[in-house]
């Protein structure tokens, strides 16, 4: 009792405030009318458009003066004016009229009656001289002859873009009069201004079509004792033209501000008065702010004018201006600001600081819109996102990825359901659709939950109407798309729809969390409900079990409610009951069987909220716009709802713990390069190195941006990276600067073509031994006799030698013949030699060629089989020491045809090498290898890929690497892969030595076409995807490589040549040996025969000189011995002396 009681003290001080304080202002509008009420001091106003006048409202606002706030006013009756704009309005007590304006057909000439005490319209058949459809005319109303009166001049009507009629009727009679037409009657005119002044009206502004600027500048009164028109005469500095303006009467002055001159496309900021009396206009000089405004509404209280909506050029207005004219000042009252719609059914999800409302509907229309609420500025803006947007759409479902994207499924509009999902990124301000591997049926009012890279949908709303109990899981990675049936005790049932879910931690495991819902017949559930979801991949199914049964707390048991979750408790907010009843509690709901629920606030709150937004931010809840109740009954027409703030007083705060993106006491937004994404963090987590953080309020690591390209950062909790060093190399997120490193673009290895060096058993100097014992032979044999003699025994050649004619053949053995003999048996020795070693070292020849497969049957079977891949400057973790393979959980790989062994190792500079490797391995064909890596950091400046393949010839390795980079500051990561292509071809060996195995396989990998560079990205857009992805294709080829090795001459044909070679040298020998000694016989004789002639010759001068010439004889012997030349010319000598 005493801890009921204690929450029953806390309602009473829980702080539900409107936001802005204002109240929530009506959406920007023009061409509305406005009445002021003098016994609520508020301005009444009623209808708009936007620009193009296809969007128009039919909904009654009140602006307090006291409090300077807005209010939607309630509709209490089904019979309600079509939206319009345009209409002329009076007010008389409780009871505002309204006649006239357009509607979707055009002018009307409808007059209906709002009563500000029920909110109940009335549309009322005209009586007297009924006007005709009129809209944007000119009004006012007047106290004449103790009677209250309604006037409307001019306007559009059916026939005609502008009219001159004057028509007045009794606010107590209800009884419309036309004015008779006479006197100087003013030309047709749209938006003019009126006032009545001293039983005469006055109207002033540009007339219809522009006749004249006499006719513009004039200021017409309409005698209402005489009922006939006449010209005020006017002088000195008469207003600028304009119509579509605002009029005032203040003593005895018409003051006329702000309007347009369409005609000239001049916007009046201007401001003048005419004096009544003796017509002299004057320029009256305005303080304070400036401002352009048309086709607004205003009203009149004593001195001053309240200027509220209307347009310029700049665009479509909400804000609230007072003129006074007491001091002649513009105030600003109510700024302008960017108002959605009122709506129910959309969704609400929190980036940061900012939340992001989609879609949603009032019954009426159903939104497509995209629309942001800044908790900082508290204010709305538009967003106009590209790419490919949801179509409009309500009670779909939603939730919050990775901090910077909104997820949304299914919902439906006024046609049917839908069953797609779409993603939203919020910096790039863009739609994508995700596209899953198979197709599911509609959903609506669903509840969504984010878990790792796992989108979870549960239950919602079936084509039959019913509720369901299917989880779908969506992985964000794969982008595959699974059901999981649910299972459960008897007592816990989880079809329901309109609920929400979250996903929780307790204990290391991982729990799925469902909110209080809907059945099938309306009924809202009892119960919240858990299941187990740690290894999510994993499992087939969900089992469900009761986390907390509420059937005892029917203050909780609300479906469509708001909720907040706050680790162990739930925030609860409104709720409907059978579609009938609403709900204004607020709620604590214990996630512990042991604490009942309890109430924060109680029946004085007089807010009720369904099928509402709620978001969490600091310590506050923001509340947005709900479904319309009257009081606690729900009803489907005009939502009046507001925004509120729910903030706790100092008694509250322990249930109101720190936001997501908040932390420390005061709940204060995490700074930049920080983040937080638990609830109740008392200290916000800093960027890691190599990244960013440029948001405040960040609620996940995705939302530190990795460092520019030629920036670093070796800190954590940095907002800006610093420059790279001059010379240095800084790819995006490094952590240090670094010298570039240069790796080749293509690298080929494969085996050789067949070819063997002989080994030599002498080590190379056989060839010396031979020509040095040749030398020594020949050195020998020249200055040797003996030698000579003893080589005569060696002649094979004897045969061979010359022998005298008439003589008996005799075989003679010569020292030449024995030298040729032993020359012939050493070169016979080498030659025999260089046979041996061919036939045992050099008798290989190997022959390639290409068949096709078809003709062998045969399996292709490597011992290893493998694919490296290099991912240059990568930034994320690659490894996980406690997994199998040591990779990453978020490493994906997908073969075709393969099952690959993978495994992970990271390598200095940042190198993350993913290897996938084949035992035993056959490719049965073609293979597409694609590897997906999804983590943070996931990204990287250059990739490698290597494809290597033990080659059939044995020892021998066949590989072929293809490299790309990016040195342009971006990084690879997106949805499209890098594409490596490399070719594959089937290789048999057969070998006939046996050196070799008789046969073997294997694969030639060759390179294809160049590599394809998959998507990449720089700066903040690089977060913005989730995966990098690397594709290897390896097409093989339609032949087979065969290389054979077989023996070149056989060991028979070797013997048989080279005993046919050696009989064929030694002829070859002997011949030379012939030639040389003829030769050798023909010098002899030649010298021989020369010496005889030389003797002869000399014998001959002996005789003919005397012997007084004896001692020239002696020189002519010693000449003679030198030359025969010598010889003669000494004789010419002797001759010449004698005479």
């Amino acid at each position: 009792m005493i801890f009921i009681l204690l929450h029953l003290h806390l309602a009473s001080s829980l702080k539900i405030a409107p936001i802005p304080s204002s109240m929530s202002p009506p959406t920007v509008r023009r061409s509305l009318s406005a009445v002021y009420s003098p016994d609520h001091n508020s301005v009444f106003f009623f209808g708009g458009c936007k620009f193009s006048a296809d969007t128009y409202s039919n909904i009654m606002w009140e602006f307090n003066l006291n409090s300077n706030t807005w209010k939607h006013l309630d509709m209490r009756t089904s019979l309600l004016p079509e939206t319009r704009y345009g209409a002329s309005m009076s007010i008389y007590k409780d009871l505002i009229y309204s006649y006239g304006g357009s509607t979707h057909l055009g002018p009307t000439a409808e007059l209906w009656t709002y009563n500000i005490t029920t909110n109940i319209w009335k549309e009322l058949d005209p009586q007297g001289d009924r006007p005709i459809e009129l809209s944007m005319s000119g009004f006012t109303t007047f106290s004449w002859k103790g009677q209250y009166w309604f006037a409307i001049f001019g306007g559009n009507s059916m026939n005609s873009s502008g009219t001159n009629e004057l028509y007045i009727m009794n606010c107590q009679t209800q009884i419309w009069k036309k004015m008779i037409k006479e006197g100087t009657i003013p030309a047709e005119r749209l938006g003019t201004g009126l006032v009545y002044y001293n039983e005469n009206l006055y109207i002033w502004g540009i007339s219809e079509k522009n006749r004249s600027l006499e006719e513009n500048q004039r200021l017409y009164k309409y005698s209402l004792e005489n009922e006939k028109w006449s010209i005020v005469e006017t002088f000195d500095d008469v207003a600028e033209i304009r119509n579509h303006h605002g009029v005032a009467l203040v003593d005895n002055y018409l003051y006329v501000f702000l309007g347009i001159d369409h005609y000239q496309n001049k916007e009046m900021s201007s401001t003048y008065r005419v004096n009544l009396d003796d017509g002299k206009w004057e320029k009256v000089v305005m303080t304070g702010e400036v401002i352009t405004r048309n086709k607004f509404g205003y009203v009149q209280n004593g001195k001053s004018v309240w200027v509220i909506c209307g347009t310029n050029s700049n665009g479509l207005y909400n804000s609230v201006y007072k003129y006074d004219f007491s001091n002649n000042s513009v105030t600003s009252i109510i700024k302008n600001s960017k108002m959605p719609k009122r709506r129910q059914s959309y969704s609400f999800n929190r980036i940061g600081s900012n939340i992001v409302m989609f879609g949603g509907y009032d019954y009426d229309l159903v939104f497509g819109d995209l629309v942001i609420w800044d908790t900082q500025k508290n204010l709305w803006y538009d967003r106009i996102p590209d790419g490919s947007a949801p179509s409009p759409r309500y009670h779909h479902c939603s939730t919050v990825y990775q901090g910077l994207n909104i997820i949304i499924f299914g919902g439906e509009d006024l046609r049917g359901a839908f069953s797609q999902f779409y993603l939203y990124n919020y910096d790039r301000n863009s739609w994508s659709i995700i596209t899953t591997d198979i197709s599911v049926s509609t959903k609506t009012s669903c509840c969504m939950a984010a878990y790792k890279n796992f989108i979870i949908l549960h239950g919602g709303k079936t084509a039959q109407s019913s509720a369901s109990d299917d989880v779908l899981v969506l992985n964000m990675n794969t982008r595959t798309l699974k059901t999981l049936p649910s299972y459960s005790d008897k007592n816990a049932n989880v079809k329901l729809m309109n609920h929400k879910c979250w996903v929780i931690e307790k204990n290391d495991d991982f729990w799925l969390v469902l909110s209080i819902g809907e059945r099938s017949d309306l009924s809202p559930s009892s119960s919240i409900y858990k299941a187990n979801i740690t290894d999510l991949g994993q499992l087939s199914s969900l089992y469900w079990t009761i986390l907390k049964d509420t059937s005892n707390s029917s203050i909780v048991n609300w479906a469509n409610s708001g909720y907040a979750l706050m680790n162990d408790w739930l925030i609860q907010i409104g709720g409907s009951r059978l579609v009938l009843y609403a709900s204004s509690l607020i709620n604590i709901i214990p996630l512990s069987e042991r604490n009942y629920p309890y109430t924060l606030s109680d029946e004085s709150n007089n807010i009720f909220w369904y099928k509402h937004g709620v978001e969490h931010f600091g310590q506050d809840l923001i509340v947005a716009y709900s479904g319309a109740t009257s009081g606690d009954l729900i009803k489907k027409e005009f939502i009046t709802s507001q925004m509120y703030k729910i903030s706790p007083n100092t008694s509250e705060k322990q249930y109101f713990l720190c936001s997501t993106g908040t932390y420390g006491p005061d709940c204060l937004p995490c700074p930049f390069g920080t983040y937080s994404d638990i609830i109740g963090a008392q200290e916000c987590k800093k960027c890691p190195i190599g990244t960013m953080g440029t948001y405040i309020a960040a609620t996940s690591i995705y939302m530190c941006i990795p460092c520019h390209f030629g920036s670093f950062t070796a800190e954590e909790g940095t907002f800006l990276c610093k420059d790279c060093v001059s010379g240095l190399f800084c790819p995006v997120g490094s952590t240090e600067d670094t010298k570039p490193i240069v790796i080749p673009s293509l690298i080929i290895i494969r085996p050789e073509a067949y070819s063997k060096i002989l080994p030599d058993p002498f080590n190379g100097k056989i060839y010396y031994i031979v020509y040095f014992f040749s030398v020594a032979l020949f050195i020998c044999f020249w200055f040797w006799p003996w030698l000579r003699r003893k080589l005569r025994r060696f002649d094979y050649f004897s045969e061979k030698h010359e022998t005298n004619e008439n003589e008996p053949i005799i075989k003679t053995k010569t020292t030449f013949g024995g030298f040729v003999t032993v020359t012939f048996v050493l070169f016979a020795i080498i030659y025999l030699s260089g046979l041996l070693n061919l036939y045992f070292n050099d008798n290989i020849i190997e022959e390639k060629s290409l068949v096709p497969s078809v003709t062998l049957n045969e399996d292709f079977i490597v011992s290893n089989f493998t694919i490296t891949i290099e991912l240059f400057y990568y930034r994320g973790g690659c490894i996980n020491k406690n997994t199998k393979d040591n990779c990453i959980a978020d490493l994906y790989t997908e073969s075709s045809g393969v099952e690959w062994i993978r495994s992970c190792k990271i390598d200095k500079p940042s190198t993350c090498i993913i290897e996938l490797i084949c035992f035993d391995c056959e490719l049965p064909g073609n293979d597409n290898i694609i590897n997906k890596i999804c983590e943070f950091g996931s990204f990287a400046s250059g990739i490698r890929v290597n494809v290597s393949s033990d080659s059939s010839i044995p020892g021998y390795m066949s590989s072929v690497s293809y490299y790309i980079n990016h040195v342009d500051g971006k990084v690879f990561r997106g949805t499209e892969p890098s594409i490596f292509y490399f070719g594959v071809t089937r290789s048999l060996f057969l070998s006939e030595p046996n050196e070799w195995p008789s046969i073997k396989k294997g694969y030639h990998i060759a390179p294809e076409s160049n590599p394809f560079k998959g998507s990449s990205y720089e700066g903040k857009e690089i977060n913005l995807e989730t995966c990098l992805q690397v594709q290897v294709l390896l097409e093989m080829t339609n032949s087979i490589l065969v290389i054979k090795r077989k023996f070149l001459y056989s060991f028979i044909v070797l013997v048989s040549t080279g005993i046919g070679s050696i009989f064929g040298f030694l002829e070859l020998f002997g011949i030379g040996m012939i030639v040389f000694e003829k030769f050798e016989e023909f010098v002899h004789r030649k010298i021989r025969a020369r010496k005889a002639f030389i003797m002869m010759i000399k014998k001959r001068f002996q005789v003919l000189l005397s012997f007084d010439n004896f001692y020239e004889i002696e020189k002519l012997d010693k000449s003679m011995s030198t030359s025969f030349d010598g010889y003669f010319s000494s004789v010419l000598k002797v001759q010449q002396n004698q005479i």
